[in-house]
Formats: C-alpha cells, sequence, structure tokens
C-alpha cells in the first residue's frame, strides 16, 4: 500500500511539470500566447461522412462488447463458486458494478477504434497494437477467473 501511495504522490509531483518532458514540435505541449484565447471548430463534415461515422461507431461497439462479453460465462461460474470465498478488500465494489463498467469501458473503446478509422489514423502499427492490447483484454477473465490465477 506504502509503494502505491509514493507513486501517486510521485505523479501528482511530476505531472504540472510533464509538458516540459515532450518535444517542442509536439502538438501536446502548451504554447504561451499574449494573444485573447480564441475558440476555433473543428472542421465540419458533410452528412455521408456522419452516417459512415455512425454505422462504423455501432459495428465497432458491437463488437468490442461482444468480445467482452465471451469471459462472462467464466466470470459468473467463479463468482458463485469460490470467488465468493476467498478474502476480498474492504473496497471491492459490490459484484453487479462490474457488468456495466465492463461493458461502458468497452463501448468507450469500440468508438475510439471508430473514431480513429474514420480519421484514417489507423495506421498498422496502431492496428497490431490495438489487436493485442484487445486480445489481452478478452484473455483476463478466462485467465484469471477460470484458471484461478490470483497471483497475476
Amino acid at each position: 500500500m506504502m509503494s502505491l501511495c509514493r507513486m501517486f504522490s510521485a505523479t501528482l509531483v511530476l505531472l504540472p511539470h510533464a509538458h516540459s518532458l515532450l518535444p517542442s514540435a509536439s502538438p501536446l505541449r502548451p504554447t504561451i500566447s499574449r494573444t485573447p484565447l480564441t475558440v476555433r471548430r473543428a472542421p465540419s463534415i458533410n452528412r455521408s461522412e456522419k452516417t459512415q461515422l455512425r454505422s462504423l461507431s455501432a459495428v465497432s461497439i458491437a463488437a468490442h462488447v461482444l468480445g467482452g462479453l465471451t469471459g462472462t460465462p467464466t466470470v459468473l461460474r467463479a463468482t458463485k463458486s469460490w470467488y465468493g470465498r476467498i478474502p476480498l478488500p474492504f473496497y471491492t465494489p459490490p459484484n453487479g458494478v462490474f457488468g456495466p463498467t465492463w461493458s461502458l469501458l468497452y463501448a468507450s473503446l469500440g468508438y475510439a477504434l471508430a473514431r480513429i478509422s474514420s480519421r484514417g489514423l489507423l495506421t498498422r502499427r496502431i492496428q497490431i497494437m490495438w489487436a493485442a492490447h484487445m486480445a489481452l483484454n478478452y484473455a483476463w477473465a478466462p485467465i484469471f477467473f477460470g484458471l484461478k490465477r490470483l497471483q497475476m
């Protein structure tokens, strides 16, 4: 617990200075300007692009949520048997919170992928990283709950 507190403290100390770690040409690096702030609108997209984004989002969200549901039978079996008997920390949320939370998380991941893809930013490298991330994500429940690997 103490190391977690130290990491959190270090993060709070370093966070305000994180912009100095970025290269000067980075779009994330803040710039100081003496001119008043103006709000620029994002370029508008036409109706067919909106329709394409909506349909791509729907497919991507559905695929991610359905992928996340693949581990549900394993989790349900474990929560009804051995998982309820192990000592859990006091801050463990109720079991009913996990389903909606993970569904929302997977839906958000699906929407993010659709946005990246619709903007033409889905490179081969990003596809490989995304696929590896999702494979590990989908494998987590069967490994943890199915194989009872609590010390991972």
